[in-house]
């Protein structure tokens, strides 16, 4: 196991960097070297300690190692950060025991480099679930660097005593046939995570109000939406509507770069000459959710998919921010 300081994210001249540990955890190190790790990072007065955990290793893979842990942490000065890629069994057990999860350093990178970028996924959590920010130090220098603070996590949880910034929220548009409604009522369940923590605002055409045109309110919808979901299906395919209005209308957004568009195979149907199928599509493989010997663990491959997908907006929605 190597262990770093945070200079790895801040460079060598950030003095903050003393005030962050960085264990990599290679795949045979076992839970009590890791425990030794984190308490010798602790003694050396760090805030932050980043735990980034190997795509298969024999530690910290069972629930019960996450909850031996989050009785050890009561102990620490430090804040402990899990960096593991999204969805992974490991990322839910930390995220369920309310570490804070980043799916890559990278993403650690930038929320310390800038909080508010994360805050839109952020939410309040009830009080004593975190820890309080670290106060900040008394600064000689006004220019000095200021001291971290506990960083935003990848997850709904927030330090209460931060407010959510004002932020566009994202927005998904949901394209289907109305005979694939029972199935796409399952997927919005299984996004209500993803909806929480990211403060998604999902949109279908059962939301239209009565007496409101319904071509206007659908191509509005179509036209603000930052994620558009294809639901594909044989109805779905011989819709007029479906097919030669709403898809044509969100793929020439997507290629146009103004939003992303996921198709998603509900039900078997032949989509090989159908134009999207130049974009890569969901559950895995492509193969239709009620094909899958397990329903649930088809919604829950695309609720993944779907993550993936949502990070990268958030992540070109920041690099936009930052030319402006």
């Amino acid at each position: 196991m190597r262990q770093a300081d945070g200079s790895d994210l801040l460079g060598q001249n950030d003095p903050r960097s003393a005030e962050i540990g960085i264990l990599y955890v290679e795949a045979e190190d076992s839970r009590q070297e890791i425990l030794t790790a984190i308490n010798a990072q602790d003694l050396q007065g760090r805030k932050q300690i980043a735990i980034v955990l190997p795509e298969k290793g024999k530690a910290f893979r069972q629930p019960a190692e996450f909850d031996s842990l989050n009785n050890t942490r009561r102990d620490l000065k430090a804040q402990l950060i899990f960096i593991k890629p999204a969805g992974t069994g490991p990322a839910q057990f930390a995220r369920q025991r309310r570490f804070l999860v980043y799916s890559s350093l990278e993403n650690f990178r930038m929320a310390l480099h800038d909080e508010s970028w994360l805050n839109p996924r952020a939410k309040a959590a009830p009080a004593g679930d975190e820890k309080k920010p670290i106060p900040a130090r008394s600064q000689a220098i006004s220019s000095s660097p200021a001291p971290i603070k506990p960083v935003m996590p990848e997850t709904n949880q927030t330090p209460q005593a931060m407010s959510p910034p004002a932020t566009k929220n994202l927005k998904v548009f949901y394209c289907y046939a109305h005979e694939d409604q029972e199935l796409r009522n399952k997927l919005e369940r299984y996004l209500s995570d993803l909806k929480r923590s990211f403060h998604l605002e999902t949109w279908f055409d059962r939301q239209i109000n009565p007496g409101e045109n319904w071509e206007e309110a659908i191509e509005k919808q179509l036209k603000e939406a930052d994620l558009i979901l294809l639901l594909i299906s044989p109805d779905f395919i011989a819709s007029e509507y479906c097919y030669n209005e709403a898809m044509q209308h969100a793929l020439m957004r997507h290629t146009k770069g103004e939003t992303k568009v996921i198709p998603i195979i509900l039900r078997p149907v032949y989509w090989k000459s159908n134009p999207f199928t130049a974009l890569q599509m969901l559950p895995k493989d492509a193969q239709a959710v009620t094909l899958w010997p397990n329903i649930d663990s088809a919604f829950y491959d695309i609720a993944l998919g779907i993550e993936r997908v949502i990070e990268e907006l958030l992540l070109s929605r920041k690099a936009i921010g930052n030319q402006q």
